[in-house]
């Protein structure tokens, strides 16, 4: 597959409405008789993952796919990409495999030519890894006589290498898990290990994060466990090439719980041959600690946080009729280790995602959109950012609680019984947030056995 096909495909992946084939050229950057020549290929490349590339009179062309569809689609896509030596994406992934693996530093007329590509082509490409590794806070800089080189916290350095090398993973064929493996770990994430990290003995690794759990308490979820266990590999690979955290103000960061500490120290002091540094082991004992567990932990500090979560959920309550929420004890605790979490985060430069966000945009977009129209109240007692992943997983705690305790609500009608179940039900689809005790004819309604409750009526109350 050449890289025309791969742009134009690339380019309808990510519309969600139409696009003319003028407008198409364009956006790529090619001829417009390239675009149409190509596109019987196009249609029926897509055709093979069953979506379909409708013309529409006057407005172009679309895909009709679902979000599966999209998703296997892309992730093909993705892969040729990468694994064609013409595209960005395979020299942006050799640009960052060589910086994340040799010590050596490269210049733009070296890359140039192990690529086969201009220096304007490099420079074009560093800009995208810049752009990238910022968000590790690494940055990126060229040096006259030095190349190009990283700068910035090697924990940050760490935890862009996990994310680029998991961005990269599209295998379908996976291996199966020895017996001792732990059952957390799917076998797509035990087949990703071993390919990527092959000469390190997983298992090993795996024994240290079982031991720490054993030790703090705590029993981590599928995906924290998966990836605490990469960090840990990572780390101990980065650290046997004297790849170590250094030349941070220690001072500035806030102190993890003494028994995270000792936890984090014991596993570095057995992957490493030689003492490791106080950063070390402040960085692991805080990777460890904002993990997410199965259970809520009850920790210190996060009580600080009440004021804010209770005036937050009051204003949550009044937009959605739901009054109490601030004064669910459970609800508020839950929130405030949330965003002590998130605290620590912020302070570690802690990136972590999971993706959340899109189902719960989607199935819970009214709570989640005022949720993250309200979420600075929660920051206004302490330095905090508030990623989508955080708004969506408030959004599952409130959504959860509502659920347990629906306000009550009667529909008065003036219907038959037949019509009155069936808009009964409708009224529930259509307000899932309340729970339609009964539908009552409105000669038989008392406002007295509802007191306090929903009433939706389509007769005229006031004049009864």
């Amino acid at each position: 597959m050449d890289l025309i096909l791969i742009q134009i495909v690339k380019e309808l992946l990510e519309l969600y409405d139409s696009i003319t084939t003028e407008e198409l050229a364009e956006r790529i950057g090619i001829s417009l008789s390239s675009v149409r020549h190509r596109m019987n290929e196009v249609r029926e490349l897509f055709g093979k993952y069953g979506i379909a590339v409708i013309s529409i009179s006057k407005k172009g062309i679309k895909i009709e796919a679902s979000t599966v569809q999209r998703n296997n689609m892309y992730n093909f896509i993705q892969g040729l990409a990468y694994s064609t030596s013409e595209t960005k994406e395979y020299r942006k992934d050799y640009i960052l495999k060589t910086l994340f693996e040799y010590s050596d530093n490269y210049t733009l007329q070296l890359f140039a030519e192990e690529l086969y590509v201009s220096k304007k082509a490099i420079s074009n490409d560093l800009k995208e890894v810049k752009s990238f590794l910022a968000k590790y806070n690494v940055n990126l800089v060229i040096k006259r006589n030095s190349g190009v080189i990283m700068e910035g916290n090697e924990f940050g350095v760490r935890q862009a290498m996990i994310s680029h090398y998991n961005s990269l993973w599209w295998y379908k064929k996976y291996d199966e898990k020895p017996l001792n493996v732990d059952c957390r770990i799917s076998r797509r994430a035990w087949t990703y290990m071993k390919k990527m990290y092959g000469d390190e003995n997983v298992l090993d690794m795996q024994r240290l994060l079982l031991d720490a759990e054993q030790e703090l308490g705590v029993i981590w979820t599928d995906i924290a466990f998966s990836r605490l266990l990469e960090y840990v590999v990572i780390s101990k690979r980065r650290i046997q090439k004297n790849w170590t955290i250094e030349n941070e103000n220690v001072d500035e960061l806030i102190q993890v719980d003494a028994a995270y500490y000792q936890a984090a120290e014991k596993a570095l002091n057995q992957i490493s041959a030689k003492k490791v540094s106080l950063l070390e082991i402040k960085y692991l004992a805080a990777r460890i600690y904002v993990a997410e567990t199965i259970y809520p932990r009850k920790t210190e500090g996060s009580q600080d946080y009440q004021k804010s979560v209770k005036s937050y959920l009051k204003k949550i309550g009044v937009a959605f009729y739901h009054s109490g929420l601030e004064d669910d004890a459970e609800l508020v605790r839950e929130i405030c280790e949330m965003l002590l979490i998130i605290r620590y985060k912020v302070i570690y430069n802690i990136v972590d995602w999971n993706d959340s966000n899109r189902e719960v945009k989607k199935n819970m977009s009214e709570l989640y959109g005022v949720c993250l129209m309200y979420v600075s109240i929660l920051g206004e007692n302490g330095y905090l950012f508030f990623e989508q992943d955080d708004v969506a997983k408030i959004t599952i705690l409130i959504h959860n609680y509502m659920q347990k305790h629906k306000r009550e609500a009667v529909f008065i009608t003036a219907a038959d019984t037949a019509t009155a179940v069936y808009q009964l039900g409708k009224l529930q689809e259509y307000f899932p947030e309340f729970l339609f005790k009964e539908a009552v004819h409105y000669r038989y309604f008392r406002p007295e056995d509802w007191r306090d409750k929903i009433i939706v009526s389509t007769v005229n109350l006031k004049k009864m």
